[in-house]
C-alpha cells in the first residue's frame, strides 16, 4: 500500500508567506504556530514518513495580492 497526500501543505517559509491572511486563522484552526522549513527539510519530512505528495496549485498571487511562490 501507498500513501499518498492529496491535501498537502508543504510547510516551506515561502509557502507560508503566500498565505497572507490566512496564517494567523490556520494557525488558530490547528491550535500551533506555522514554522517554516527549508524545501529540503520538507522533501525529507515526506520521504521519511512514506508519503508521496501530490502538490495542487493555489493562485493567491491573484486572488489576494501575496507573494508568489516559485
Amino acid at each position: 500500500m501507498r500513501i499518498i497526500d492529496l491535501h498537502c501543505y508543504p510547510g516551506t517559509k515561502e509557502w507560508i508567506a503566500c498565505q497572507g491572511p490566512y496564517v494567523e486563522a490556520l494557525a488558530k484552526y490547528w491550535n500551533r504556530r506555522w514554522i517554516g522549513k527549508d524545501e529540503d527539510q520538507v522533501i525529507k519530512d515526506f520521504t521519511d514518513a512514506g508519503v508521496q505528495a501530490v502538490l495542487v496549485a493555489l493562485d493567491l498571487e491573484s486572488t489576494l495580492g501575496t507573494p508568489p511562490v516559485t
